[in-house]
């Protein structure tokens, strides 16, 4: 991802801020996609123009708000968002930090601390993005080598079920057995799937192909009950297409 003539998009429900903001990014050179007052109307936008960067504002109008809506986005694409907040207390933070975002504006801004903000995003995008190039495409990316007491057994994608975080363990549970790993689920993840493998709690990843059914504030995965958390749950059940 280069950072000359980027391609930006805005998600802020304060005109006057949206306006503001696409005067600045213009002078500096970058192409303004366009601004959404709603996570429903950007997320719609967002996946016919396809940005570089987007701006999200985190309490935004409608029924999601910034980090809902960047939950949803980081499931189809992936693309640094930094967040423009005014946010005070710890558990929006908590929330949005599980989103991973390049970077935190906190309102009011310069300039300066804005572009700043822009070239960092990019900058580690592109670090990451390097980091993540295998070098050839590998035979076996349908599956995991998991240690099972003195060797490792290879356990195919498909019949993992899902995934649980212990601190700074967490648990692959699969039909047959539970695989301990000494890594943070957020390590993990990156190795699995994005399209299949769905966070729908802070402390849980799922199969989605594996998911049974659906009893009050948990998903059903066999015999296992796994708990869907409310910021996630609209996202999911779009996912499962309830009728």
């Amino acid at each position: 991802m280069k950072n000359e003539n980027a391609r930006i998009f805005i998600i802020e429900d304060d005109a006057l801020i949206a306006q503001d903001l696409t005067s600045k990014l213009s002078k500096a050179g970058y192409e303004v996609l366009g601004n959404a007052p709603s996570g429903e109307e950007g997320l719609e936008q967002i996946e016919a123009l396809k940005p570089d960067l987007v701006l999200m504002d985190i309490h935004l109008a409608g029924q999601i708000d910034g980090i809902a809506t960047a939950q949803a986005l980081l499931q189809k694409a992936t693309l640094p968002i930094i967040y423009l907040t005014d946010m005070q207390d710890d558990a929006t933070f908590e929330r949005a930090r599980e989103t991973h975002p390049a970077a935190f504006l906190n309102k009011p801004f310069s300039p300066r601390e804005l572009m700043r903000a822009i070239d960092l995003a990019f900058d580690n995008a592109n670090q990451f993005e390097d980091q993540q190039k295998p070098p050839e495409a590998g035979l076996l990316n349908d599956s995991l080598f998991l240690k099972d007491k003195e060797a490792y057994k290879r356990v195919l994608l498909s019949e993992v079920l899902f995934v649980q975080a212990e601190r700074s363990y967490c648990q692959i549970i699969t039909q047959e057995k539970q695989y301990v790993l000494s890594m943070p689920m957020s390590t993990l993840s990156e190795k699995l799937p994005a399209d299949v493998f769905v966070k729908v709690h802070r402390s849980y990843i799922v199969n989605l192909k594996k998911v049974s059914g659906l009893y009050g504030n948990n998903l059903l995965i066999n015999e296992h009950e796994v708990p869907l958390g409310k910021s996630y749950r609209q996202d999911i059940l779009k996912q499962l297409t309830i009728l």
